[in-house]
């Protein structure tokens, strides 16, 4: 009895057995639905990545049309002629992860196309999944190489896509005995191949993302590399309207545009110091050859109080400082005489040659603010704590970039791919932007007289317009005349149709030159005029900085710059942006004062005056930028 009753112990009922069963076949299943979950949701983000790859390519196609007939971008016979506004659908996609169906919707304005891409697929339940991006493209044709400054009725041609074009197939299209690899991953997960004579930008898939054709010798084994253009996004987070992923970089024609963090991810990216901006880096890869613009798209779409900030907060030239545009073009110019007349051609860029520091600020402010002041106020995007008072910013170029500047100071173009020097000259700036090409332009000449008993040497001495440098010409240098120095110049300006408003500024040595009038200014030129200007032989002090006010309806009334010892009283220019105080002296320091007289508190002053002791005269102006505030508590 008691050895059946200790055997009964040492087993299992068959209740208990059941019970054990459906435990352990539960954790199984639960464990199995946890892993087809983790498969099911990386193939759903691969497959979405995928999606949005596609939608971005329908929508870097459709600027590929220039023609002002093609603005609703659907071609669905095949005739080479846009039909109507509307809804289309192309053919189904293999892709990597899905097959995707794409389809768009555009409806044409007077200056733009507003075009809707979604790209679907079924997901690995055969549940339908899709993703939208909406983007505004303009059908107005920007003009190209060619065009006449006073003509704007030249046929419209196609801007040059460079020596590459839109990678095709993985490379294990191709034999590996026959590919060669020339750059590991970089930051951007991006590598570089050779095929042939070809280039191949791969991914860390081994897809071909762009190809750039005739790239490499066959004698010498040696490649010309990819062209890079490289710069930093920033997400203003104060007036987020947008999630940093969801912001993506698009270069015109045939491009690939890469985006990467330091550390983190792009869904959780770094963010400076105190948390004013959220970003990313980026890097565009195009041929040589090549001019365009790169710019912006939104996964939710563009919408009009979103706003990019370009340009150089800290700049004193006003064609450094800020601008609002949605992207940055790149152009070179080469020039021709044509019985008398210049013309400007567009040019593209130099083979492997790399552009950095090409950032941008996103944000978001009122539909109505346009004008580039409203990136850089107190606290506004550019100007943010972060930014060490747009320090961050210091360098980052505005909305057009000539790719003639020279900026290793050889005086010849730095940029620019290569040209038939015996037909075309290029200067080392652009006199305008050729994506928005003027009307018509004017002639702005005269006579700079510099009297001096001196021996002085004016090699230094320049002439700018508020349109930048360059535009101006010296016919015949400096000469020496009785009682001084005398020089002719010529400035060109250029009128949009409403007339040139800006100004001639005179650049002397202002260690032994004081100009009393440095400036002319002018509102709504329509016509060439006379301008001429006198100089002494004098040490000049040159007091200069920004003019930054915290509240949007402050301004300044008055600036006066005084020698306290003599009395003696200069001139300055100021406006809503900055200002430039000058003085002659003709000892070794001054006791100066600077007084300001503002609607607003000037900070840092008593009753508006500032005042600089045992002031040295060098030659450079001294830099004091000036902040008006409500009161004296607001101010640092």
């Amino acid at each position: 009895m008691n050895m059946h009753t200790i055997h009964r112990q040492q087993g299992f009922t068959l209740t208990e057995a059941l019970v054990a069963f459906v435990i352990v076949a539960g954790g199984m299943l639960a464990i199995a639905s946890f892993q087809a979950g983790l498969f099911s949701s990386s193939a759903y983000n691969k497959a979405r990545t995928e999606a949005l790859s596609l939608a971005q390519q329908k929508i870097e196609e459709f600027k590929h049309y220039t023609h002002a007939d093609e603005d609703s971008f659907i071609d669905s016979d095949g005739d080479g002629v846009m039909d109507a506004d509307g809804y289309y659908t192309d053919a189904p996609i293999e892709g990597q992860n899905a097959l995707f169906n794409r389809s768009w919707n555009l409806t044409a304005t007077d200056q733009a196309s507003q075009v809707d891409v979604t790209v679907g697929w079924l997901d690995a339940s055969n549940t339908g999944q899709s993703v939208t991006l909406v983007s505004s493209v303009p059908w107005i044709s920007p003009r190209a190489g060619g065009d006449q400054i006073v003509d704007l009725q030249e046929p419209i041609v196609y801007a040059p896509t460079g020596r590459a074009r839109v990678g095709e197939g993985n490379l294990s299209d191709y034999p590996s005995v026959e590919v060669t690899q020339i750059s590991s991953p970089g930051y951007d997960g991006l590598s570089v191949y050779a095929h042939d004579t070809n280039l191949f930008l791969v991914d860390g898939y081994n897809n071909i993302l762009l190809t750039l054709e005739e790239a490499c010798s066959i004698d010498t084994g040696l490649c010309t590399d990819f062209v890079k253009i490289s710069g930093t996004v920033y997400l203003d987070i104060a007036n987020s309207g947008q999630e940093l992923i969801d912001i993506f970089v698009l270069a015109s024609d045939a491009a690939h545009c890469t985006r990467f963090v330091p550390s983190g991810t792009l869904s959780s990216p770094p963010t400076t110091a105190t948390g004013d901006y959220e970003f990313y880096n980026y890097t565009c890869y195009l041929g040589g050859g090549w001019h365009g613009n790169i710019g912006f798209v939104t996964a939710s779409g563009i919408s009009l109080q979103d706003k990019v900030c370009q340009g150089d907060p800290t700049a004193y030239d006003p064609w450094e400082e800020p601008v609002i545009a949605l992207r940055r073009a790149y152009r070179g110019m080469l020039n021709k005489d044509v019985s008398g007349q210049t013309v400007y051609y567009s040019h593209g860029i130099a083979d492997a040659a790399e552009l950095t520091g090409q950032d941008y600020v996103f944000t978001q402010l009122a539909s109505e603010a346009t004008a580039g002041s409203f990136c850089e106020g107190a606290d506004d995007p550019m100007t943010r704590t972060d930014s060490n008072g747009g320090a961050l910013f210091d360098g980052t170029p505005v909305d057009f970039v000539c790719l003639n500047s020279d900026d290793d100071g050889d005086s010849l173009p730095d940029y620019l791919d290569d040209y038939d020097t015996s037909e075309f000259g290029a200067d080392t700036t652009c006199p305008y932007d050729p994506t928005d090409p003027p009307v018509q332009n004017h002639l702005i000449a005269g006579v700079i007289n510099v009297l001096s008993a001196e021996t002085l040497d004016l090699s230094s001495f320049d002439v700018v317009t508020s349109d930048g440098p360059g535009n101006c010409v010296w016919p015949n240098p400096f000469t020496a005349v009785s009682g001084g120095y005398t020089a002719n110049y010529a400035c060109s300006v250029y009128d949009w149709g409403d007339g040139w408003t800006g100004f001639v500024q005179l650049q002397p040595n202002s260690k032994y030159i004081y100009c009393p009038s440095e400036y002319a200014d002018y509102t709504n030129l329509t016509t060439d005029q006379s301008q001429s200007f006198s100089c002494i032989s004098s040490k000049t002090i040159a007091i200069a900085g920004r003019v930054t006010f915290g509240l949007n309806d402050s301004y300044i009334y008055s600036m006066v710059i005084e020698d306290t010892t003599t009395g003696f009283q200069g001139i300055c220019r100021f406006d809503d942006t900055d200002y430039r105080c000058l003085l002659p002296y003709d000892g070794d320091s001054a006791n100066l004062t600077l007084t300001v007289t503002s609607s607003h508190y000037v900070c840092g002053t008593v009753e508006g005056v500032f005042t600089y002791l045992g002031y040295t005269v060098d030659g450079s102006p001294y830099t004091h930028d000036i902040l008006v505030e409500r009161n004296s508590v607001k101010c640092p």
